[in-house]
């Protein structure tokens, strides 16, 4: 009887081992939210947003987003610096500049790695294999932005520790920065799936297969795949990349084995995306949750579970179109805004929009108004950047109960430890 209860705890315990999803795809660096690091990786440095950011050493803690390496390192310099990322004018609060001036003192410095700024996609570097990491406005006096957001200066950095590819792939709720966990909600939530520097010929359609991984019945359960008739497509744009959309719905949850949500990924282009645990919520979460103002923190507000940018809109925005990106902004809340792109993806400025409401929707609608501000030159702002109000019908409310696969650990150990207390008892 005591065999089989060590035998039942070493299953369990392999259990829990195979579901810390020890076994990385590959190693690098990217711009995320502060809790997403602090759970799986190492903050390097602090960004007072996602894009157009100031900087700050990863000591202070004073910002919500992050440079987060995903591999154990040291934020030391070391004595020549070469594993300078790039310098700041200050401690925090502060711009920055490419690793090469001078005019800055202060050094962002990260294990063994060794970063260029250049105006090439990183991975059309041939004389070493390099990973985006981000981008700066300018050479110095400089903000810091996603890796497409300022593309003239990128920030590209080679390392032992990467497993770096010619293409990069990754999870984002905005296209530009890399996700490792999403709260869901089911048939409402999106997650985009991104492809960079793929090599390939523009109006090239190419197929997203998503899997999950199941390392203990040695079959990773086939979510939308191409095997199933349901891969999701897209095309490579001018720039060689394709963003697809994948709205997670009951369906796809229902084709993972005990309801196992911590480690999804995708396939495109022979290439493996990074995990992503899905965190399943009840849709009565979205019940305050009409437009991007009614987000309360910052994490909730960038990953946008409840997809209200698309309706968030101003009827004139058109959302749907290549050139405008819409999404949930944090600041000092949360707003609406829009980027206005160029074609081949250049930025042209972006519009927030700054919600006001007293509304509470008791009669099942919300009336709201906005203000709004356009970062870049006045002479190219849209007309659809205009201050407004509107009516938007308020979400009806359902709840969706689950029992998730860390549910069924717990109740595996707790059979066990009962198990134990009998056999203790009898003996």
């Amino acid at each position: 009887m005591e065999k089989r209860f060590v035998e039942l705890m070493l299953m369990s315990a392999l259990i829990i081992f195979l579901s810390t999803g020890v076994f990385a795809l590959g190693e690098s660096c990217f711009i995320t939210d502060r809790a997403t690091c602090e759970a799986s990786g190492t903050i390097v440095m602090g960004l007072s947003g996602i894009t157009n950011a100031h900087g700050e050493l990863a000591s202070e803690g004073n910002y919500g987003s992050v440079l987060c390496c995903n591999f154990v390192g040291s934020l030391t310099c070391d004595s020549s610096n070469s594993n300078k990322i790039i310098r700041l004018s200050s401690s925090t609060n502060a711009h920055a500049e490419i690793p090469d001036q001078t005019t800055y003192t202060t050094n962002v410095c990260y294990e063994n790695l060794n970063c260029i700024s250049t105006s090439q996609n990183c991975g059309d570097i041939t004389e070493s294999p390099y990973t985006p990491i981000f981008s700066l406005s300018n050479f110095t006096n400089a903000h810091i932005g996603g890796i497409n957001d300022y593309p003239n200066i990128r920030i590209c950095c080679t390392s032992p520790s990467f497993v770096v590819s010619s293409s990069n792939v990754f999870w984002s709720s905005n296209e530009t920065i890399e996700i490792s966990q999403l709260d869901v909600i089911p048939e409402t939530t999106s997650v985009k799936m991104v492809l960079e520097t793929s090599g390939l010929s523009q109006g090239t359609e190419v197929s997203f297969n998503i899997l999950e991984e199941d390392f203990f019945l040695n079959a990773d359960d086939k979510i939308r795949h191409v095997d199933n008739g349901n891969a999701i497509t897209a095309t490579i744009d001018a720039n060689g990349d394709a963003i697809a959309n994948w709205t997670i719905t009951l369906e796809d949850l229902e084709k993972t084995a005990s309801n196992d949500y911590d480690e999804f990924y995708f396939e495109v282009n022979n290439e493996i995306s990074n995990y992503l645990t899905l965190n399943i919520l009840n849709i009565s979460v979205c019940e305050d949750i009409v437009i991007c103002g009614n987000y309360e923190n910052e994490v909730s507000c960038g990953n946008d579970i409840c997809q209200v940018a698309g309706t968030d809109a101003p009827t004139n925005v058109t959302c749907d179109d290549p050139t405008i990106n819409c999404q949930c902004s944090w600041t000092d809340q949360c707003n609406f805004e829009f980027e206005s792109q160029e074609v081949n993806g250049t930025v042209i400025g972006t519009c927030t929009f700054v919600e006001n409401t007293e509304d509470d929707c008791s009669d099942g609608l919300l009336s709201y108004s906005w203000i709004t501000t356009w970062t870049e030159d006045l002479g190219d702002k849209p007309l659809e950047c205009s201050d407004g109000s509107r009516v938007l019908e308020c979400p009806a409310q359902i709840q969706l109960p689950f029992f998730g696969f860390y549910n069924l650990i717990v109740a595996v150990l707790l059979i066990a430890i009962i198990y134990f207390i009998i056999l203790r008892r009898k003996d």
